[in-house]
């Protein structure tokens, strides 16, 4: 069983590489995804938000820069800012609940504003 590492690696590296389904296949059907805009269960339920989010920082001449990360038994979270041709996300955090090998619970927020 792939440990919280792990996970959260394959859930970066599938992100990096615009694939979807990758990314979804960290989640069960009971999965949780906790936004401002609400909880979205189920990675059905998730395609919009992880669609909208890889085509804003998936374009062309964007910087991703990790700023802090930290795992702990189950639990995992980062903060890392970005630049895309149109946004700059001055701080994004993601914390992620693995359990058996998948993510069951993330939070995510970002503090974003237009790049001019």
């Amino acid at each position: 069983m792939a440990s919280t590492q792990e996970v959260v690696d394959h859930h970066n590296q599938c992100f990096a590489k615009q694939d979807l389904k990758g990314v979804l296949s960290d989640y069960t059907s009971h999965s949780v995804l906790l936004l401002e805009e609400g909880v979205f269960t189920g990675p059905e339920a998730m395609v919009s938000f992880f669609t909208h989010l890889m085509a804003s920082l998936g374009q062309p001449h964007t910087v991703f820069t990790p700023l802090k990360s930290h795992v702990e038994g189950e639990f995992s979270f980062a903060t890392w800012s970005a630049v895309t041709p149109d946004l700059i996300y001055e701080l994004g955090t993601d914390t992620f609940v693995v359990r058996d090998g998948k993510i069951v619970a993330q939070t995510f927020v970002s503090r974003t504003r237009p790049r001019y």
